[in-house]
C-alpha cells in the first residue's frame, strides 16, 4: 500500500477560501481511492488541522505536516505552489521522498508499487 501525501495550498484570504482548499485536497484523496482502491493510503494534511487556526502558530501546523510527510512513500504536488507546498517539496527532496507532479506520475508510482508487492508475494 503506497502512502501518498497530498500537497496543496491550505491558507487563503478568507474562511471560504480555506474551506475550498480543504475540499480540493480532499477531492484528490477521493480521486486516489477511486482509481486505486486499497492500493493507496492517502494523507491529506488539510483534514488533520482543518479550521484550527489560532490555536498554535501556523508554523507549528507546518511542522506537524512535515512530521507526517517523513513517513510518506510519495509526495503528490496536487495544487499551486504555495509557500507551504514549496516547503513540503524541499523536505521531500532533502529526505529523498519521490515527488509526483501530476496524476499520471502518481499512477506510475502506484503501478510500480503494485508490481513490487506482487513480486514479493510470489
Amino acid at each position: 500500500m503506497l502512502k501518498i501525501y497530498i500537497a496543496a495550498p491550505y491558507r487563503a484570504d478568507t474562511e471560504d477560501g480555506v474551506f475550498q482548499n480543504i475540499i480540493y485536497a480532499r477531492s484528490k484523496a477521493r480521486q486516489l481511492f477511486q482509481a486505486f482502491g486499497e492500493s493507496v493510503c492517502p494523507f491529506v494534511p488539510h483534514l488533520n488541522t482543518a479550521f484550527m487556526g489560532g490555536l498554535v502558530p501556523d508554523s507549528h501546523f507546518l511542522k506537524i505536516d512535515l512530521e507526517w510527510l517523513q513517513y510518506a512513500d510519495l509526495l503528490w504536488v496536487a495544487g499551486e505552489l504555495s509557500a507551504g507546498v514549496k516547503m513540503e517539496i524541499d523536505f521531500a527532496r532533502e529526505h529523498r521522498i519521490p515527488i509526483a507532479w501530476n496524476f499520471h506520475e502518481v499512477r506510475a508510482h502506484v503501478e510500480r508499487d503494485r508490481d513490487a508487492e506482487a513480486g514479493h508475494s510470489q
